[in-house]
């Protein structure tokens, strides 16, 4: 096949595709922002529509009807379809399916240009369809940003509602500090340890966790200041550094220890 008359049929299938995937999106299109999405993909595949009429009445007013080869442009489309033609994320199939048609418009009018085939009509209506298509690259683009900003809020209120509810917990809390403290008091070797009374109340998404821990007088916070040369309050830090692991926002600890 001569290389103009292959060029012209692959720019009239590639538009012709784009109307048929377009159109198919608009059909399908379902999920957040449907009714976006939808109109969306009825202005891009009317533009695809127009634009292929153009393009197939500028190539045989300058090349003849030969250029438009209805078998050849049927198994071109079909390659095309079969590429972008799914439903795993349709936006970013269309995306991916203008931005390959714009650099192949590229190769097409660099072609005629170099063969000298490229008439005054012709610069501007592939310029002109280059600009459609391009919009239409920016209003995909914007879906999909759109998309990745919503799944960014999604998770974070879904993040903050998980945190909400651990606030509001509070006997899961008071049961979460109790067994925490309880393994990590018991792995000290002390000997007698003890976890006295734990409260936890809430307001307004602040707790106050309050709690009481007796260990043995001559235990190392009392008499090690090797290991604890800050005494008592360092081991009290310690300890609430331990609790403050629970992953609960805004929690303020009043701990005691041996009463103190």
């Amino acid at each position: 096949m001569p290389e103009t008359k292959e060029f012209c049929l692959r720019y009239i299938s590639y538009l012709r595709g784009l109307y048929l995937l377009h159109q198919n999106f608009h059909w399908i299109s379902s999920g957040a922002n449907f009714y976006g999405k939808h109109l969306l993909f009825e202005r891009l595949y009317k533009s695809s529509q127009e634009n292929a009429d153009s393009a197939a009445e500028k190539i045989v007013g300058l090349f003849g009807v030969d250029f438009l080869d209805l078998k050849i442009q049927s198994k071109l489309i079909q390659q095309f379809l079969e590429k972008y033609a799914t439903n795993d994320d349709i936006i970013i199939n269309a995306k991916k399916a203008e931005e390959e048609f714009i650099s192949f418009s590229k190769e097409f009018f660099d072609y005629l240009e170099e063969e000298e085939k490229l008439s005054l009509g012709m610069n501007d209506l592939i310029m002109q369809i280059s600009n459609d298509q391009e919009t239409a690259i920016y209003l995909l683009g914007q879906h999909i940003e759109e998309k990745l900003m919503n799944e960014k809020l999604s998770n974070l209120a879904k993040h903050f509602r998980t945190k909400i509810a651990q606030v509001q917990d509070t006997n899961g809390l008071v049961e979460k500090v109790k067994s925490t403290l309880g393994v990590y008091l018991g792995n000290k070797n002390w000997g007698e340890v003890r976890v006295g009374d734990v409260s936890a109340t809430n307001q307004e998404g602040n707790v106050a966790l309050q709690y009481a821990i007796t260990i043995p007088p001559n235990s190392p916070p009392f008499v090690d200041k090797t290991k604890y040369p800050g005494g008592l309050n360092q081991f009290k830090q310690e300890v609430m550094n331990v609790v403050g692991k629970q992953d609960v926002g805004n929690m303020v600890q009043i701990i005691s220890v041996n009463g103190q």
